[in-house]
Parts: structure tokens; C-alpha cells; sequence
């Protein structure tokens, strides 16, 4: 299902709220990111202690939200902790290593976020 989708975006599907940044997913976004986890779940499997669903969100939240951050660490850091603990909630491990590295480089990068793969 993709309640736990709706659940890692701040229970309004399509938008992401963190502090004083709000950002909406346009149409073409919410709904390649919608059928793709919908298509994922059909064709993974489960894995020890992740549901398909949660490793089909996690693989769209790092390709499709994830290189949308871009700026100021305070703009993203009610997000991070709120996605870092959805992660954890949904074993979405992938997403909380990403999120964490990018809290790591913002260190070494004066406050600036992005998302470098």
C-alpha cells in the first residue's frame, strides 16, 4: 500500500515540509514516483527485515526526492530527522545512510546540503 509513502511525506501525499522549505512533487513526479513503487512491488522480493514496499520507497525517495535537496542545512533539518526516523519505522535503510551522509558533508561543507551519489 502506499500509506507508508503518505506517512514519509508528512502525511500529505506529493509534499514535503521541513521548517521554513516546502516543496511539491509536480504531477509528472507524484505520479512516476506512485507507479513506481506501485511496479516495484509487483516484481522485488522481501528481504530480512525490509517488505518489498519499503525497499520500493526507499529507492524512489533517493531517486526521486532526494536530488531535490539543495541548500542550507536549517532548510532541511526538521525533515531529516522527521525522514530519518520514517526510515527507521519502514526499514528504509538506503534513504537513512543517504540522509546521514548528507549530514556528514554538510559539516565539512558550511551548512550546505545536496545529495551526491
Amino acid at each position: 500500500t502506499l500509506t507508508a509513502w503518505r506517512q514519509c511525506f508528512c502525511a500529505h501525499y506529493g509534499f514535503c515540509c521541513s521548517g521554513n522549505q516546502t516543496w511539491r512533487l509536480d504531477v509528472v513526479e507524484e505520479t512516476l514516483i506512485k507507479n513506481y513503487i506501485e511496479t516495484a512491488q509487483t516484481i522485488m522480493y522481501d528481504e530480512p527485515g525490509a517488505a518489498k514496499t519499503a525497499i520500493a520507497m526507499d529507492y524512489a525517495v533517493m531517486q526521486k526526492l532526494l536530488p531535490k535537496i539543495n541548500g542550507d542545512y536549517s532548510n532541511y533539518e526538521q525533515f531529516f530527522e522527521e525522514m530519518k526516523q520514517n526510515c527507521i519505522d519502514y526499514q528504509m535503510n538506503m534513504t537513512k545512510e543517504s540522509i546521514e551522509k548528507m549530514e556528514e558533508d554538510m559539516i565539512r561543507n558550511m551548512n550546505y546540503c545536496q545529495y551526491l551519489t
